[in-house]
């Protein structure tokens, strides 16, 4: 299979670099498709420099090319250059208004650039739009708009909570199932929808979304962008910590966030020991039982970066035996991509 993906991109990369041809401008658009969503999302090497090089050509003969746009949005934000990214997608959505559907995906872009620069009204606009005109997975954004409200209600104390809430009972009921097997996703913020139907809070689920989604990778790229993150974790975990019974699921979740903005701060030190917290208290978790799985993935990200490649096979085979947990196979797409750069084929799963 690797070697069928080496093949595929290196002839992308040959009929790219031929100019004033047909193949060129869409070989280009394919590979920045992989390094800038497909690759990013699953964890593998992005090849920033590249895209930087295929772009250039296409601004210049396409400057109003919708998607030639997207793609230059697209990088800006996975460089941590949001604010341009957000000028860019807007002028993307400009650029044509005869396919709505493509607009969505720009929406879907501007709702975490937004998201990722705390914005959360403009967050909160985006992913209603999408509830309101979007058919591909409505549970979902029933879901991000209910927790971008939530975000806004915890900073600023201004949200409608009985939307809000209406919102999460509808998620059940929105979820949509192809061939027969329901979307992973959708059964996550189902499940998410649920916790808060019973508990009446979406403890920082709007930085559990970005976790979910690689977005610390972008927001870890600036310190100005993660260092307010960390002070409304270390908030939220006062008041955990503060009430008469501590929620476990909710406080493993906050030592996660916690442990990636240590980890992007290089304070490997204290993010390594916030994951081992999460990974002892794997008995006691009922809802995010994906905590556990997901900081032994990141522990060995963090082995790695310490070039400690036996200790990091070791732990990713032990995030790889985890099974039954939400979004399981997210988790699974970016084990593979590790086991990948060790050069290791990935193991089968043995946990009972």
């Amino acid at each position: 299979m690797v070697l069928l993906q080496n093949v595929g991109l290196t002839q992308l990369h040959t009929a790219a670099a031929m100019q004033n041809t047909l193949r060129s401008p869409l070989c280009a658009l394919v590979l920045l498709c992989w390094h800038l969503i497909g690759g990013y999302l699953i964890g593998a090497d992005s090849n920033i420099p590249l895209c930087e090089r295929l772009l250039i050509p296409l601004l210049r003969d396409y400057p109003q090319g919708a998607l030639v746009l997207f793609f230059a949005a697209r990088l800006c934000v996975v460089t941590a250059q949001i604010d341009n990214g957000i000028a860019y997608l807007n002028k993307s959505v400009a650029a044509q208004s005869l396919w709505r559907q493509y607009h969505h995906v720009c929406f879907w872009e501007l709702m975490f650039a937004h998201a990722y620069e705390r914005d959360w009204a403009k967050a909160t606009y985006y992913a209603k739009q999408l509830y309101e005109e979007n058919k591909w997975s409505r549970a979902t954004y029933a879901y991000m708009t209910a927790i971008f409200m939530h975000a806004q209600y915890d900073t600023l104390g201004v949200a409608d909570r009985g939307y809000m809430t209406s919102l999460c009972e509808k998620v059940p009921s929105l979820r949509i199932r192809i061939a027969g097997k329901s979307i992973p996703v959708e059964k996550f913020c189902g499940m998410k929808a649920r916790r808060y139907s019973l508990k009446g809070t979406l403890t920082l689920a709007h930085y559990e979304l970005i976790y979910l989604w690689n977005g610390f990778n972008i927001l870890g790229q600036k310190e100005e962008l993660l260092k307010p993150i960390l002070a409304d974790i270390e908030a939220q975990m006062k008041r955990i910590e503060s009430a008469q019974v501590r929620d476990q699921d909710d406080y493993c979740l906050c030592l996660l966030l916690k442990a990636m903005c240590f980890k992007h701060l290089q304070s490997p030190f204290q993010a390594e020991q916030c994951f081992k917290d999460i990974i002892d208290s794997e008995s006691r978790l009922t809802d995010h039982r994906y905590l556990v799985p997901s900081s032994y993935f990141e522990l060995a990200l963090l082995r790695m970066d310490e070039d400690r490649l036996t200790e990091t096979q070791q732990l990713l085979t032990k995030a790889r035996e985890f099974k039954n947990y939400p979004l399981e196979t997210r988790l699974h797409f970016r084990i593979h991509s590790a086991f990948e750069k060790l050069g290791v084929k990935t193991p089968s799963p043995t946990r009972l």
